[in-house]
């Protein structure tokens, strides 16, 4: 009842990105639960639940991020020319 990925959307296209988190999408308005590993804020945006894992000196810290905050790390990304 859950599926689980780590990574593998860096090397999709557009196109195939899209219909892959539409199959997801699919799976967890069906009750299935899923979890996602990425680092990809495009990946991030489609989902409501985000955790964010950020680095500091004395370890990882994590967190819930709101639906604001997971709009502000896009908007950060492609004002940084990171996303197209």
């Amino acid at each position: 009842e859950a599926l689980f990925l780590d990574e593998g959307f860096g090397s999709l296209d557009t196109n195939v990105l899209g219909e892959a988190l539409e199959a997801l999408t699919r799976q967890a308005t069906g009750g299935r639960l899923v979890a996602v590993i990425s680092h990809m804020r495009a990946v991030a945006e489609n989902f409501d639940n985000v955790l964010v894992v950020t680095r500091t000196l004395s370890g990882s810290e994590a967190h819930w991020a709101s639906p604001a905050e997971r709009d502000q790390l896009v908007t950060d990304e492609l004002a940084a020319g990171l996303l197209t």
